[in-house]
């Protein structure tokens, strides 16, 4: 009974403790001039890799999805209650109908898909259906090999888009203690990120020829060779608010492992012009750090 006792009032004292850093943090986020008053002790350096996941994507796009890494610091303003400042680096595929149409490239419009049609012929072979390349669509154009009717040219052209994103992100972190060296912690907070859209054309070319004199007359030779159109990229920035869970492991007194889930929206912050360069509403971060304690 007496160890049922001290247990009750282990977690009272914690839960007391826990909601003084949630009034701590509300005082914090409504009057700034009263962190001038708190003190911020170096509590970690933490290096993470994530696996980033567009969990609410725009109207065309298949899937959002990669990986990022980064690092951060976190400064302990209570016994229960952190301030974590951090930047990251990340790349992620993006699966789309039709990007080539979409990015609007002047290049390709103007000059480059009439080069391909001249050199693949007014029409030719794709899955063995005979077809015309005037009019076809640049989609359908875009979707696997094309063999020019006198076999002289064949092509396969693939679009390939991706993201590159560079995240600041400042958080409020709130950690409970589970077990001795085991915490749950809340995390809330904002990202400024930055972006830069990618688009490519990757292309595999083979060019038949049959000598018509010599000793190799009558024999078919392929050449093939394959580069890649890289469009202008398009660059922008955007603001999103955030909020996740994670496990906080102290597994020597200087490291713990921290493993959690984060999940960024940025059409609840103010959307900028940049916003519909984003291909993603929501992001979701699965990811596991390495924490230096100081």
């Amino acid at each position: 009974m007496a160890f049922e006792g001290k247990k009750k009032q282990e977690v009272a004292t914690r839960t007391r403790k826990l909601l003084r850093s949630i009034a701590l943090f509300a005082v914090l986020l409504t009057d700034p001039s009263y962190a001038q008053q708190v003190r911020f002790d170096l509590e970690a350096i933490t290096f993470g890799v994530d696996y980033q996941l567009g969990v609410a994507v725009k109207e065309g796009i298949q899937s959002v999805k990669g990986y990022s890494g980064g690092a951060s610091v976190r400064f302990r303003v209570h016994e229960y209650g952190a301030v974590q400042v951090g930047v990251g680096y990340g790349q992620l595929d993006i699966a789309e109908t039709d990007p080539i149409t979409k990015w609007d490239w002047e290049y390709w419009k103007r000059l480059y898909r009439t080069h391909v049609v001249r050199l693949l012929g007014d029409s030719a072979y794709f899955n063995g259906q005979l077809q015309t390349l005037r009019s076809i669509s640049n989609e359908h154009l875009t979707a696997g090999r094309w063999i020019r009717k006198d076999s002289l040219y064949s092509a396969q052209l693939t679009p390939v888009q991706y993201i590159n994103t560079l995240p600041i992100v400042l958080s409020l972190l709130l950690s409970y203690p589970i077990l001795e060296d085991l915490r749950v912690e809340a995390q809330l907070g904002s990202t400024l990120l930055f972006f830069e859209r990618n688009l490519f054309l990757d292309e595999q070319w083979q060019k038949r020829r049959v000598p018509d004199v010599g000793p190799d007359s009558g024999k078919a030779y392929y050449f093939s060779y394959g580069f890649r159109n890289f469009a202008p990229p398009k660059r922008g920035k955007a603001v999103g608010l955030l909020g996740g869970v994670a496990f906080h492991w102290t597994a020597f007194s200087f490291v713990s492992i921290r493993v959690g889930a984060q999940l960024e929206s940025y059409d609840l912050a103010f959307k900028s012009k940049d916003f519909d360069l984003l291909p993603f509403h929501r992001r979701l971060l699965l990811g596991a750090a390495f924490l230096v304690n100081y």
